[in-house]
């Protein structure tokens, strides 16, 4: 909870088995979040769907 201000637009948050655990994320994250579950390979993906911070700002995909 405390880093989620640190994060980037485009992060990807792979939780993986522990449902309870993704519930309480999703609960508490305050950002746009996109929450996938895979019930068959029991993962919870979260993929934060902001914009960029402002038109000089890189992201690491960027660079690749």
């Amino acid at each position: 909870m405390l880093m989620e201000s640190t994060f980037l637009p485009g992060t990807l948050i792979l939780v993986d088995g522990r449902i309870n655990n993704a519930r309480f994320l999703q609960r508490n994250f305050t950002r746009n979040d996109d929450v996938k579950y895979d019930k068959e390979g029991d993962i919870t993906t979260f993929e934060l769907l902001e914009e960029r911070l402002g038109r000089y700002n890189l992201l690491g995909s960027d660079y690749f």
